[in-house]
């Protein structure tokens, strides 16, 4: 009885060039038919490191891996096992993504700036194609723009020191600019009389090279007992300019720069 259906077996193959498994009429556009409605198509199922083990796999090699990130992988043209999505999105290496996942998944590994040669082999393939060096990017506390520079490298800082162009640009002016007075205090003698009359003889001295005046005057009140009055010498000064200190000599500091945020991860498309 067996060689009869082996027999038949290799009769309809013949004829077809087909193979029909639950049907008298497989396809003509398939080498392989499966028909049934209580059964299904049983693939190998290999642990990461035997499929690793695969000696020149051909590709589109089918397995079912049984570990690590579980699921269909296929070998692909770019020399890697590539896990076989079920959703409707087609990744590829490079894509770049965000989200609240902790860690690596499904093909998507984190920019945490780790060495990589702590990626799959066939990571590290995909990752040295797009050019990445030893490390993987570190995204942490950085922002994704499209600014013209090196792709896959983080590039500025988070903070700024306001510098003197970066002040507004304001005239600053002294209100007392111009002819004043400057008060300054001067003693009187034991017997009340101003020390400046006792020697110029005179509460008024003029200055010949400065033409300023040198004047004493005192705000004592009535009631003031002789010897206590306050006496100050008055001196007219001409015009001139005060200098003011802006920053008032503190010290500078960096502003933080950085936005409220969403605190998330990014995760680049190496496969697996």
């Amino acid at each position: 009885m067996n060689k009869l259906i082996s027999l038949l077996f290799l009769i309809s193959f013949n004829i077809y060039g087909q193979v029909g498994i639950g049907t008298d009429t497989p396809d003509v556009a398939t080498i392989l038919h499966l028909e049934s409605s209580n059964k299904g198509l049983l693939i190998p199922k290999l642990s990461e490191t035997e499929r690793n083990n695969i000696v020149s796999p051909p590709i589109g090699l089918l397995i079912y891996q049984t570990d690590e990130i579980e699921g269909f992988y296929s070998y692909t043209s770019s020399n890697n096992w590539s896990k076989i999505s079920m959703y409707s999105e087609v990744n590829t290496f490079g894509d770049i993504k965000t989200g609240i996942q902790p860690d690596d998944h499904s093909g998507w590994v984190k920019l945490d700036g780790r060495p990589k040669s702590r990626l799959t082999t066939s990571q590290q393939n995909a990752a040295s194609a797009l050019g990445i060096g030893n490390n993987l990017p570190d995204a942490n506390n950085a922002y994704l723009v499209q600014n013209g520079g090196n792709l896959g490298t983080v590039t500025g800082t988070n903070t700024k020191t306001i510098s003197r162009a970066n002040l507004p640009n304001v005239t600053l002016t002294s209100s007392s600019n111009g002819v004043h007075q400057h008060a300054l205090p001067f003693a009187a003698n034991s017997s009340g009389d101003d020390v400046f009359d006792d020697v110029f003889g005179s509460s008024t001295l003029t200055s010949a090279s400065t033409n300023q005046t040198l004047e004493l005057f005192n705000t004592s009140d009535s009631g003031d007992a002789e010897g206590t009055e306050k006496h100050y010498l008055n001196r007219e000064e001409g015009d001139h300019n005060h200098t003011i200190d802006l920053n008032g000599n503190v010290t500078q500091t960096n502003l933080d720069i950085t936005p409220k945020s969403l605190s998330i991860n990014t995760f680049i498309y190496l496969g697996n």
